[in-house]
C-alpha cells in the first residue's frame, strides 16, 4: 500500500507541473488513477480562470485582448506558455509549437519535459523511462522506447474548451494517460524542451521508474 501511495504522489507532482505552465489560471482539483491499460490511465479535474489574463494582456499592437475578435482569445490561452518563456508573440509561439527551434536538435532525457501537438495542442509529455528493444528486420537493430506521461489540457470533449460562449471560467476534466512511445514517434510531435519552465522540474527528475534513489522498494 505504501508504494502505491508513492507512485499516486509521483502521478499528481507530474500533473502539477505540466499545470504549473499556465499558473495561476489552472489549478488541480482532483486526481484518480484509474487503471495502466485505460485510455487515459488517469481522471481528473481542473479549475481554470482565464480572466485576468484577458483583461489585461495585449496583443503586439498593444490592444487589449477582450477587445479584439473574440475567437481569437483561445489561441493566446494555448500559447501563453511559449509566449511567457520565449517572449514571442502568438503567431510565433504557434510556430515554434509545431516546428520547434529548427537549428536546436532534442536530446530526449529521462525526467525532462516537452511539447508538442502543432494544431492539435500544446501537448505536454513528461518522459519517465527508456529502455531498448530489439526488433526483428534485416538489420537486427533496436529501438529505443520510452514511458511517457501526456497532458492534453485543451480537449474538445470533457477539457477547457471555450465553445461558442466563450467563457473564460470553469470546471474541465482534461486528457492525462502514461503510455509507451517508441523515439520516432517522439521526434515527430514533439519540438520543445520546457524543463526549465516548469516549477518543481528537478525535484520531479528524481521521480523516474529506474533512475530514482529513493524509490520505496
Amino acid at each position: 500500500m505504501e508504494h502505491l501511495n508513492f507512485l499516486a504522489g509521483k502521478d499528481e507532482r507530474i500533473l502539477n507541473n505540466m499545470l504549473s505552465l499556465w499558473s495561476p489560471y489552472v489549478e488541480l482539483e482532483d486526481l484518480k488513477f484509474i487503471k495502466a491499460n485505460s485510455s487515459p490511465s488517469h481522471r481528473f479535474e481542473v479549475s481554470y480562470d482565464f480572466t485576468p489574463f484577458v483583461n489585461s494582456h495585449k496583443n503586439p499592437s498593444g490592444i487589449l485582448l477582450k477587445e479584439i475578435l473574440v475567437y481569437k482569445i483561445p489561441y493566446y490561452l494555448k500559447t501563453y506558455p511559449v509566449m511567457k518563456n520565449m517572449n514571442v508573440v502568438m503567431k510565433k509561439a504557434r510556430d515554434l509549437i509545431s516546428y520547434g527551434i529548427t537549428d536546436e536538435k532534442i536530446r530526449w532525457q529521462v525526467g525532462h519535459y516537452y511539447m508538442g501537438g502543432g494544431s492539435q495542442g500544446p501537448l505536454i509529455i513528461y518522459i519517465d523511462d527508456k529502455e531498448k528493444l530489439e526488433y526483428k528486420n534485416a538489420l537486427n537493430g533496436f529501438e529505443t522506447l520510452y514511458t511517457v506521461y501526456v497532458l492534453n489540457l485543451f480537449t474538445g470533449g470533457e477539457g477547457i474548451y471555450f465553445g461558442e460562449n466563450y467563457r473564460w471560467k470553469g470546471k474541465a476534466k482534461p486528457w492525462f494517460n502514461v503510455y509507451k512511445v517508441p523515439q520516432r514517434k517522439l521526434w515527430g510531435d514533439y519540438k520543445l524542451d520546457i524543463t526549465d519552465w516548469i516549477d518543481g522540474a528537478k525535484m520531479a527528475s528524481f521521480m523516474n521508474w529506474k533512475e530514482n534513489p529513493f524509490e520505496v522498494k
